[in-house]
């Protein structure tokens, strides 16, 4: 045998053996700053709060608030890099049976915060950035004007998987004083925030 090839084959094994070891990396955390006030008040509901939204057939629905702060981790060990960062999350429980709502604050810099909303399986992103520019409006419904009002499209229609493609969440109305004003639907059907 050449020595070119036996070198191959003593190397060969010595290369797979280096490929197999994980690499180490000598990982920091990176810490944020907590969610600053102003960015907490952008979610106007608190814990054990009820708020009430009226259908569009008029039946009156009780969704009850919990409310909580954590600090998260997020983390990437190909890239040696990991996140820790204050979360808060409001979650709104109904009465009667139809999908919870959950508002999640994540982020860090104030320019950076953003409000996460779910709903029926859809999603409405609002960005907390004095510097995003999002066109706000004064509209009025059930009765009451709302001002500085963002409609929100959602931005993940559940096609497939066993999703009716008839009816799913078409738009989210929002402002910081009163929280959700109102969800519309793609059949025309709507739940509005309701005060008795």
């Amino acid at each position: 045998m050449k020595p070119k090839k036996i070198l191959y084959f003593v190397s060969l094994p010595f290369i797979f053996l280096l490929q197999a070891c994980p690499f180490v990396c000598n990982t920091e955390t990176k810490t944020l700053p907590p969610l600053s006030d102003s960015v907490l008040a952008s979610v106007p509901y608190s814990r054990n709060e009820k708020v009430l939204f009226k259908h569009s057939s008029g039946h009156v629905i009780t969704f009850n608030c919990s409310r909580e702060k954590k600090l998260e981790t997020w983390s990437c060990e190909e890239c040696c890099d990991k996140t820790e960062y204050e979360t808060d999350l409001t979650e709104m429980q109904p009465d009667y049976p139809i999908s919870a709502i959950t508002l999640y604050i994540v982020g860090g810099e104030d320019d950076e915060a953003n409000l996460q909303i779910r709903f029926a399986s859809e999603s409405f992103e609002l960005p907390l950035s004095h510097k995003a520019v999002i066109p706000a409006d004064s509209l009025q419904f059930g009765g009451r004007m709302f001002y500085k009002v963002y409609q929100l499209a959602a931005y993940n229609y559940n096609y497939g998987y066993g999703v009716n493609h008839e009816l799913y969440t078409d738009s989210l109305y929002y402002n910081f004083e009163n929280g959700i004003i109102k969800i519309t639907m793609t059949n025309g059907e709507y739940f509005e925030l309701y005060e008795e």
